[in-house]
């Protein structure tokens, strides 16, 4: 992992020597505009709350069993003998209530208990920041799935954290409800944040006499309104940059590179509405394959150009929509990262949301692990393929990093 994950000195210098290119665009126009997700509403602070992809983890020890799929950004884990099987399930429109989207819940079964509750579905790797004096309160869908039509205990935990990720030991916006067979909403106590910390949800079915089985569905906890931090994630235009030997189009505010003796070709393709997801806009995605591959990953796909900036504090993470390229139609591994630069746009050595992205050729959704980002540095999202396929090709689609939306004031600095 480490040697295909390498980047070159070459490729590392490179970021001193464009820092007055980047500093040109830090504080331009292109923070404006960028799309909203339909993955994402503008104020839930519950990542991937619709369930979309199968990239989630699977936690397992002391002969502990996870069956079945995770979606992206999810986990669901069993120790000490726990044994689950978390599967996602398909809703259609109005399932939940009149009017709701077609969304997916999560089946979440747990056939045998481990010791202290060591079981759970939660988001503990993408825990995210709460803010000073804003009130909180977890809602979710919920019903029993048990065989038997009897109703479940669950367990619904709001731990708080230090936005470093350390647990504090309390969860005052936890609640245990008893869930029927009719899809309900169930909501917590309200809390109110204090300065520094975050939280993620957690789901546990409590050992109650039945099948200890529920459905989930569009988790949520309201807090400051996100927005999609990437500039153009639609991949509209043609007006990128270009660093070494690339062949074809790159989107307005992107950048394709290969160097070291790397060179690739990008294309840019249609996606059609509903084709990554049911409901998901018609938008474009960008191809990049590889013609000739530097193993130091010197080829790849970024917006350098129009870095973001990381502040205020806060924990982020990033999102993609991701497919197989390859001719054969085999698996491709792509590096996902989020580079980090300081205020004249030099790398710092930092990469945060690093994970190695298995993509096929269906299009699945993947996410990296959140991180507190700070103040003075930015960063933008990187894609960058492994020797792994026939022609190491993969597709790209509705990019997206999560934060609050920043303005530019009048000397065109941003401010949150």
């Amino acid at each position: 992992m480490n040697k295909r994950a390498r980047i070159s000195n070459e490729e590392k210098d490179r970021h001193s020597t464009l820092s007055k290119l980047i500093m040109g665009a830090l504080f331009s126009a292109a923070f404006f505009g960028t799309s909203v997700s339909a993955e994402q509403p503008t104020n839930n602070q519950v990542p991937n709350f619709q369930f979309r992809g199968t990239t989630g983890t699977k936690v397992f020890a002391g002969s502990g069993i996870v069956n079945g799929e995770v979606p992206a950004l999810w986990r669901a884990f069993a120790l000490d003998n726990g044994n689950v099987t978390p599967e996602i399930v398909p809703l259609a429109a109005n399932t939940l209530y009149p009017g709701s989207p077609a969304t997916n819940a999560v089946r979440f079964t747990v056939h045998s208990f481990a010791t202290d509750g060591a079981q759970a579905f939660d988001h503990s790797d993408t825990i995210f920041t709460l803010d000073e004096d804003e009130m909180y309160t977890a809602r979710v869908y919920m019903r029993s799935d048990n065989a038997d039509a009897s109703s479940q205990q669950v367990d619904v935990a709001v731990p708080l954290f230090n936005t470093d990720g350390t647990f504090l030991g309390v969860a005052p916006g936890s609640f245990q409800p008893t869930v029927t067979t009719s899809w309900t909403q169930y909501t917590g106590p309200e809390f109110t944040a204090i300065a520094q910390r975050a939280t993620h949800l957690t789901f546990r079915p409590i050992d109650d006499g039945g099948d200890d089985s529920i459905l989930i569905a569009m988790p949520e906890m309201i807090g400051q309104p996100l927005t999609n931090r990437v500039p153009n994630p639609e991949f509209e235009g043609t007006g990128g940059l270009v660093t070494g030997d690339v062949t074809g189009p790159i989107p307005d505010d992107w950048r394709g590179f290969a160097v070291n003796g790397g060179a690739i070709t990008t294309a840019i393709v249609p996606v059609a509405a509903n084709e990554l997801y049911p409901g998901s806009p018609a938008t474009n995605a960008v191809q990049v394959t590889v013609d000739t591959f530097d193993p130091g990953g010197g080829q790849g796909f970024d917006h350098e150009g129009r870095l973001l900036s990381l502040a205020p504090p806060r924990r982020i993470w990033s999102e993609a929509w991701l497919k197989s390229g390859n001719v054969d139609s085999s698996s491709q591994d792509v590096l996902v990262q989020v580079p980090v630069f300081d205020n004249m746009g030099v790398f710092t050595g930092i990469t945060a949301n690093t994970y190695v992205a298995t993509t096929t050729t269906d299009w699945n959704y993947f996410g990296g692990v959140s991180f507190l980002t700070q103040p003075g540095t930015f960063a933008d999202i990187s894609f960058r393929p492994l020797e792994s396929g026939v022609n190491n090709s993969f597709l790209i689609a509705l990019p997206r990093i999560n934060g609050i939306p920043i303005v530019i004031v009048d000397d065109g600095f941003e401010s949150p």
